[in-house]
């Protein structure tokens, strides 16, 4: 299980103080990675009670909650996490119906799908979700992983306008998807401790780029362009 809360974010415990959580089950696979090796292994309801003797004899400060509650993530509004739609964008960059100015016009675009997950985006950075075991796969072989993953990206294309992970392998983009760890996401590409990341929130992607100055230096420009999809205009 995991915290309910936004991803990359934290919950803070200072040394001594306990406070009560919302836990939620993981997606994907149900495969836990890490954790002191505890449970290294698929969830499994039936290995709980030797985790708890694991846990006894390690030392650690587990104790039983005396009067825990269940129930239904967005059934209850105790269980459920809401934020709002700027909140949202600030932190994982625009999702579906957020509208975006472009530039100084009065040009809009809209989002018209979201590839990703409310609570399993893949943000990159210190503290966030892209580590082993948790947003970053472990035990998947270089072959199976994305070379290069660029994260809650907005691209604009002749198909539409979507928010997707972009995922590249030997130098082709492969996926527009959800990426992450298939051990714990509904993820459709993965990343694994190979993959380098790009932070595309707030960042829209296209098929090309677009240059308004060129200064043409040299002939080798124009094979440069061709091969890039750029558009030049001096």
């Amino acid at each position: 299980m995991r915290l309910n809360i936004p991803a990359g974010a934290a919950t803070r415990f200072e040394p001594g103080e306990t406070r009560s959580v919302v836990l939620i089950g993981i997606s994907g696979k149900k495969v836990i990675r890490g954790g002191n090796a505890i449970a290294d292994c698929p969830v499994d309801d039936a290995k709980v009670m030797t985790l708890m003797g694991a846990l006894s004899e390690g030392g650690f400060g587990h104790l039983e909650e005396p009067n825990p509650r269940e129930g239904v993530v967005g059934e209850e509004s105790c269980f459920s996490f809401s934020m709002t739609h700027e909140e949202y964008a600030n932190m994982f960059g625009p999702t579906t119906g957020d509208r975006m100015r472009l530039g100084d016009t009065d040009l809009f675009a809209e989002i018209e799908k979201d590839f990703g997950i409310f609570g399993d985006e893949c943000v990159f950075g210190g503290g966030k979700v892209l580590r082993d075991g948790m947003g970053q796969a472990c035990g998947y072989p270089p072959a199976d992983c994305l070379d290069t993953v660029i994260t809650n990206a907005v691209v604009i294309d002749y198909t539409g306008i979507f928010k997707c992970d972009i995922g590249i392998k030997d130098g082709h983009i492969v996926s527009l998807c959800k990426a992450g760890n298939p051990d714990i996401m509904d993820s459709d590409a993965i990343i694994g401790v190979n993959t380098e990341v790009i932070a595309g929130e707030g960042m829209i992607v296209t098929a090309g780029a677009i240059d308004c100055h060129v200064h043409f230096i040299c002939p080798q420009l124009a094979y440069e362009a061709i091969s890039s999809g750029q558009q030049f205009q001096a």
